[in-house]
């Protein structure tokens, strides 16, 4: 609870004189009222921030929202994974030429390809199997690719889906740049922090996060709200934002009383 009690050296009439003004120099603006909805702003962000933490990891928030689940070939082919078990350094797919260097640099960039997780040999005798499948299925790439991955799998060889499919990984925060422009403070250029008199206006430019936000058009990209619809925050939420601007309020009050009102 922040503290409220101020001490001032003025008539009765001064103070209800600053108390009446309260509302109307809240809404004028300058350096007080403006530092109130700052206060205000970063609350709403920490708590927004808070929350898509809880989210991402695959929790509800405290408004009662969770995001779905991201699809096991989004987390195998588009996800950092470990290069190895038992190491714990994060790398991309693409990087694995490091483990593999026999890997063209040409190709690197495809690395999202099922094929990339398997050995030199592996791979040799995969491209073999799948040239005896275009000439039995007579050009048909599809037959051929398939019959080509049950008989590797089928001789020990495995998937970049089978190997990550499942694993568990941060739902909208591979990188951590969503959601650094939605930290209070934050200095990302992708933050959306407007202060106007009476209002703050906090968000994030963030490429494709409104997608996320909204959810496409086609379907292909399924809504996960990176903040709950204000009429549904919870009163917690409010609670913590009504007590920045309660302080705020204390400080044009005491601004106005003291003769230091705008700037």
């Amino acid at each position: 609870m922040i503290a409220n009690t101020i001490y001032v050296r003025a008539t009765r009439a001064a103070v209800r004189s600053a108390i009446s003004g309260i509302p109307q120099e809240a809404r004028a603006g300058g350096a007080t009222a403006n530092a109130m909805m700052i206060r205000c702003g970063f609350t709403a962000l920490g708590l927004i921030s808070r929350a898509f933490v809880v989210k991402s990891l695959g929790g509800t928030d405290e408004a009662g929202d969770s995001w779905v689940p991201l699809k096991p070939t989004t987390i195998a082919y588009s996800r950092r994974h470990i290069k190895k078990p038992g190491d714990t350094k994060e790398s991309r797919v693409f990087s694995r030429a490091k483990v593999m260097p026999w890997i063209p640099k040409a190709r690197i960039r495809a690395g999202y390809a099922p094929s990339y997780a398997l050995t030199r040999k592996q791979n040799d005798r995969w491209w073999d199997v799948y040239r005896q499948g275009l000439v039995m299925f007579k050009g048909n790439k599809g037959h051929a690719a398939a019959r080509a991955w049950v008989i590797l799998k089928s001789e020990g060889a495995t998937t970049l889906m089978a190997q990550y499919g499942n694993a568990k990984v941060k739902i909208l925060n591979s990188t951590g740049l969503l959601l650094s422009t939605l930290e209070p403070g934050s200095k990302s250029s992708g933050q959306v922090f407007r202060v106007g008199p009476g209002e703050v206006i906090v968000g994030t430019s963030r490429r494709w996060a409104g997608v996320h936000h909204c959810g496409s058009r086609n379907g292909r990209v399924p809504q996960r709200r990176l903040w709950p619809e204000p009429r549904r925050w919870p009163s917690s939420w409010w609670l913590d934002i009504a007590e920045q601007a309660r302080a705020g309020l204390v400080d044009i009050a005491v601004s106005l009383i003291t003769g230091g009102a705008r700037t």
